[in-house]
């Protein structure tokens, strides 16, 4: 069987895609067949394509990648089916994140492990499924670890992308005082969805200001930690889920090693845990999936070119 499919075969910008009929792998016991509806733009895949950071090379061949399809976040309908398969059959709607099963959401129909997908509920659309699996997942993550009394103070840095957007109305709904960081373009949205004050990074590094927070929680990870120290409480905690490299490993480093009562975490993605959750979340009323574009499934190379831009609120979407 075939299929339409975003290849690319050497590291670099939006220009290394190119629409393909490739050949589907053959159906494995535990595997299913999945149409895509919709799916999202993360980090990850952007990285992947561009080979940056090096750690992506590393996980992905040096000089060219491996994994020729990109796209963790997938929804969709299910074709067919293995015969090991247990929790799904053909016809459910299911979405979820490819990341640990190989990639390739950005093609018309993905062969993937059963376990990396979760049933749909009623009311959810496709593309709230597709914003939903790794922003969600490492929204849900911070949130875990964001146990404070009402009026405590938040710090959320890199807030206007598909893990801020979708973790502030969690925030606020626990009366929590937060202050969003990101671009000045996205501060109506952000204020909406439950922020208190917003800086723009560009104008103000946060780790200047004359306050401190009990909480610090970052997807970028642009600043050290004696930086970091400045601005947090003495009882605080700086909890991350993405970023620079070696501002990562500092963090990490320093979780292992300091006596300090400030504590510094780390925290990886687990990937595909709680989604059913977080979708009934939405449903809800609770937060929201922020979706400030969709494109069609022959624009990918346009989504990524916004996406470098930086400009966009929330989760950008490919829709088949």
């Amino acid at each position: 069987m075939k299929t339409e499919a975003w290849i690319y075969r050497q590291y670099g910008g939006p220009e290394q895609l190119s629409l393909e009929e490739r050949n589907l792998p053959a159906l494995k016991r535990d595997q299913v067949l999945v149409e895509m509806a919709a799916a999202s733009l993360n980090d990850w895949d952007d990285g992947l394509l561009a080979g940056r950071p090096f750690i992506n090379r590393v996980l992905n061949g040096l000089s060219r990648p491996k994994t020729h399809v990109l796209g963790c976040d997938l929804a969709g309908t299910i074709l067919e089916v293995g015969p090991n398969t247990q929790q799904l059959k053909v016809g459910d709607r299911v979405f979820g994140d490819l990341s640990s099963s190989g990639f390739g959401a950005f093609q018309r129909k993905v062969v993937v492990t059963e376990k990396a997908l979760t049933q749909m509920p009623v009311g959810l659309s496709f593309e709230q499924a597709a914003a939903l699996p790794q922003a969600g997942m490492l929204a849900f993550h911070l949130l875990e670890h964001t146990d404070l009394k009402p009026g405590s103070t938040v710090l959320l840095n890199g807030a206007g992308g598909g893990v801020g957007t979708f973790l502030l109305p969690l925030l606020r709904d626990r009366d929590l005082r937060v202050t969003a960081v990101d671009k000045r373009e996205k501060w109506e949205v952000l204020t909406r969805l439950g922020a208190e004050t917003c800086l723009d990074y560009r104008e103000i590094d946060f780790t200047t200001l004359p306050k401190s927070f009990d909480r610090i929680l970052d997807v970028m990870t642009t600043h050290s930690v004696a930086d970091l120290r400045k601005v947090l409480a003495p009882h605080g905690r700086f909890i991350t889920v993405g970023g620079h490299m070696n501002r990562l490993l500092e963090c990490f480093l320093r979780s292992l090693f300091s006596r300090s009562p400030k504590t510094w975490q780390v925290i990886a993605l687990k990937t595909n845990r709680n989604l059913r959750e977080l979708a009934e979340w939405v449903l809800a009323g609770k937060t929201e999936c922020h979706i400030d574009q969709t494109f069609r499934f022959e624009e990918l190379p346009k989504a990524f070119e916004t996406y470098r831009q930086g400009l966009f609120c929330g989760k950008l979407i490919l829709k088949s």
